[in-house]
């Protein structure tokens, strides 16, 4: 009896820790992933080295937390290629398409034209959709650059914020017409301090 009751002691706890390993490994994800943006990568030719940051990668998806990423590709026959790819929370595609060099690596690329079309699409439909995120972030965006006979009101992307989804202002005007160009924010129904802005030319008189 003993002995049995071991080995059923023994088969539970083999089955607890078989129930149990699906929860840890889900609890490891979940932890490896946090903060992180999940982003497709889409590669062709498919075989091709390619490094995101100092991580090789495939095609497929990767998850990767926000900032700016150098992104690298090469395979013989094709032109080397060199990236700089900014992943915010929007970010979802990031594509490495590499140019045929040789006369060989230019036959397969004539034969598999479909491959870089799709890619092509893909590409073309995340620039919209990360787009459209973007102006939904900052909807001033949509009636900049603006120019007045005294002022200008543009915008940049503030290389503070990783991410790429926030902006900087842009106001180039003399020292006497920058109020009115603040003003002309606040016209549009925006809340200038809400913004980062950049006077053009301007300089801290508190600075010597």
């Amino acid at each position: 009896m003993e002995f049995i009751a071991k080995h059923r002691l023994a088969a539970l706890g083999i089955g607890i820790l078989i129930l149990a390993l699906p929860v840890i490994y889900y609890l490891f994800i979940t932890a490896d992933r946090a903060g992180k943006t999940q982003v497709t990568v889409q590669i062709v030719p498919a075989d091709a080295k390619v490094t995101i940051g100092d991580k090789k990668v495939s095609s497929g998806d990767i998850w990767l937390k926000p900032g700016a990423y150098p992104v690298s590709g090469s395979k013989e026959g094709f032109a080397d290629y060199s990236s700089s790819e900014i992943v915010g929370t929007d970010k979802k595609l990031i594509v490495v398409l590499l140019n045929p060099k040789s006369d060989e690596a230019k036959k397969w690329a004539e034969k598999n034209q479909d491959k870089y079309l799709k890619v092509e699409g893909q590409a073309g439909n995340a620039a919209r959709e990360e787009g459209e995120a973007f102006r939904d972030k900052n909807p001033i965006v949509n009636i900049l650059p603006y120019k007045s006979l005294i002022y200008t009101i543009g915008y940049r992307a503030d290389p503070a914020d990783s991410s790429g989804n926030s902006i900087i202002l842009e106001i180039n005007a003399g020292e006497s017409y920058r109020d009115d160009a603040v003003y002309q924010i606040y016209q549009w129904g925006y809340d200038p301090t809400d913004y980062k802005i950049n006077f053009k030319d301007y300089k801290n008189p508190f600075e010597s």
